[in-house]
């Protein structure tokens, strides 16, 4: 998935498999970190669509939080 950021650094499905990846390896610090990068790159209406993607409840407090993150 990094490889292919290389090249298509505003895909929405990339970011959401890379922050997945690292959530379910227990990699909590990368995900965030992932998540961070992710939301940079990602257009508004991409940034929303990621959020509902990636967040399970209370993965990453309550919905909107992400712009914190920024």
């Amino acid at each position: 998935c990094e490889r292919q950021l290389e090249y298509h650094p505003r895909s929405l499905e990339l970011w959401a498999e890379m922050i997945r990846s690292a959530q379910e390896s227990g990699d909590a610090e990368s995900a965030q970190r992932f998540h961070r990068k992710a939301l940079r790159r990602l257009k508004a209406d991409d940034r929303a669509l990621l959020e509902q993607e990636i967040s399970p409840p209370g993965a990453w407090g309550r919905p909107g939080d992400w712009k914190a993150l920024r």
